[in-house]
């Protein structure tokens, strides 16, 4: 063939193709995957679909996101955020959540960490809040029974040697 048939051959393949039912691969390894278009869609409209999006390596390592399904419908129940890794060091896998390209926080085995100097807020009101290592607890209206006994035993142990009030 010349090139002005695979040209004209390849032009219509991209103009007239929209599905392709029994693909199961696509690209090649080391080679970039450009999707150009406005939306990205995976659906699975069967009960108990659950689809998924994988990225890594491999099944061993690799971040995958989940819409759950309810059992037998086609509803969602929830989405499930999931990593796997063949390390065993300490909050390999670990969730990072970055704003504006600084970290903010992360999930790691121990649970959720805030970053240094930045706060944990309620309705956009600060509670817990960090300045250089020293955490404040802030804008709290009450407490209940458990957390006053838990503060009395403490204070009669002597476990609280002092407490000062803001002055904001």
């Amino acid at each position: 063939l010349d090139a002005t048939t695979i040209a004209t051959f390849e032009n219509q393949m991209e103009l007239n193709i929209d599905t392709l039912t029994m693909l199961s691969t696509i690209g090649h390894q080391g080679v970039n995957l450009e999707i150009n278009s406005d939306d990205v869609q995976i659906y699975n409209a069967v009960n108990d679909g659950n689809p998924q999006f994988s990225l890594g390596s491999s099944d061993d390592n690799r971040l995958v996101i989940w819409a759950a399904y309810d059992s037998g419908a086609q509803t969602l129940n929830n989405i499930i955020l999931r990593t796997y890794t063949e390390s065993s060091s300490a909050d390999a896998g670990k969730i990072q959540f970055s704003v504006d390209e600084v970290t903010i926080g992360t999930f790691r085995d121990d649970g959720l960490n805030i970053s240094a100097s930045k706060n944990l807020s309620i309705g956009g009101i600060s509670i817990l809040s960090d300045s250089s290592g020293t955490t404040t607890l802030s804008n709290i209206d009450d407490l209940d029974a458990t957390t006053i006994a838990t503060f009395n035993a403490h204070l009669t142990a002597g476990d609280i040697t002092g407490v000062t009030a803001g002055t904001n």
